[in-house]
């Protein structure tokens, strides 16, 4: 079995998205162990997840005295203010019903 870094797997799994084939039809042409190329392919999406990209942002926090208010705008029409105090889940659900 051939050892390749994480940069030719890498490389390897960037032909196989552009192939159009199948992981068995691809690892058959490449004459590469499909058990073994799937398994590499979740190790490296799993490392990818553990790097990516952290689910909050820093916010900064005013000193004592300013009133502290959350603003939200949608393009020009929607644009709202809220005080700090108002609870996250309201806020979230609130959010939601603006999707919808």
């Amino acid at each position: 079995m051939k050892r390749r870094t994480e940069a030719q797997w890498r490389e390897l799994f960037a032909e196989h998205e552009s192939s159009g084939l199948t992981a068995a039809a691809f690892c058959r042409e490449r004459e590469l162990c499909a058990s073994h190329f799937s398994v590499r392919r979740k190790q490296l999406l799993a490392k990818e997840a553990d790097v990516s990209t952290p689910s909050f942002i820093p916010v900064a926090i005013p000193g004592r005295g300013v009133s502290m208010m959350i603003e939200l705008h949608w393009g020009d029409t929607v644009q709202l203010r809220v005080p700090t105090s108002v609870s996250p889940h309201w806020l979230a659900e609130f959010v939601q019903h603006l999707r919808a």
